[in-house]
């Protein structure tokens, strides 16, 4: 039986900057370790695509998403995007993974009041990585399939309206900016029936990283369970301290980067969060059982 769960927004902030100071040290090394996996990633995608194209064309793509305050930057014509996209979805995942289990780990650490070194976030436990990654992907999948069939018909009704949307940036920017970020907007709204799925497993593979679970099974049934009646909340919440600071710095300095800097902050963050339902969710099956 799942009751529905609250948690203190107010509590997980104060935790997070309680420690923020202590542990400055190692927020600068995870926040250093991002950036410097990300300008490998981008080295490694500059030198793949100018065997394919036009070396001017790929810098010059990578510095206007680097340092545009646009969101809306398409790569200019030439390019080989389909080739761009997939070498940079399978690189950002991989980044994404690695950062996400590391600032996991170590916000883990200070709330079990066990901080890890540096040494030790650096060392890796196969399976635990191994099972977190699936547990990731999982969830992945779910929220992207729970929208992408919406995605890709919209695509084609509006293709068929507004040919020149998808042709490159020459076409892109030829349609009334009103058309173009009204066009944007609705396509944000198709992802909603994958936000379900996004607050479902907002904490996917915490409890493999934490001990409490080793299987992903056991993390999907865990994660379901504490997440019961604060979706929404966990959403709100990830805006407010995810998407909010990238936006700011996107628009206010054009680049992204220093974001890098607040992703150990946030996960203090999430992790006071989960802590906290995890043990409403423990109160809850023990006033079951008694």
């Amino acid at each position: 039986m799942n009751t529905r769960k609250t948690f203190s927004l107010t509590n997980a902030i104060k935790f997070a900057l309680n420690n923020i100071v202590e542990n400055i040290g190692t927020i600068l090394f995870l926040a250093a370790f991002a950036l410097g996996l990300w300008a490998l990633f981008t080295v490694i995608t500059i030198a793949t695509l100018s065997q394919f194209t036009d070396l001017a064309l790929v810098k010059a793509y990578f510095y206007n998403i680097t340092f545009s305050r646009s969101f809306m930057a398409m790569p200019p014509e030439g390019l080989k995007t389909g080739i761009l996209f997939a070498i940079s979805f399978i690189q950002t995942i991989a980044g994404l993974f690695t950062i996400n289990q590391m600032t996991l780990r170590f916000a883990l650490g200070i709330s079990n009041k066990k901080p890890l070194s540096i040494s030790e976030l650096l060392s890796f436990d196969i399976k635990k990585i191994t099972s977190y990654i699936g547990a990731l992907l999982l969830a992945f999948v779910k929220i992207m399939f729970a929208s992408f069939p919406l995605i890709i018909l919209a695509s084609l009704i509006v293709g068929y309206f507004f040919p020149g949307l998808f042709v490159g940036a020459e076409g892109f920017y030829a349609i009334n900016p009103i058309i173009r970020y009204a066009i944007f907007l609705f396509f944000i709204l198709l992802y909603s029936p994958g936000l379900y799925y996004a607050g479902r497993y907002f904490f996917a593979g915490y409890s493999i990283i934490d001990g409490t679970t080793q299987t992903i099974t056991e993390d999907t049934k865990n994660i379901t369970n504490i997440t019961q009646g604060v979706k929404l909340r966990l959403l709100g919440t990830y805006a407010l301290f995810s998407l909010a600071p990238l936006v700011i710095l996107k628009v206010l300095t054009g680049t992204i980067l220093p974001n890098a800097l607040l992703i150990p902050v946030a996960t203090l963050i999430y992790v006071h969060i989960y802590e906290q339902l995890k043990a409403a969710e423990a109160s809850t099956d023990s006033s079951l059982s008694t």
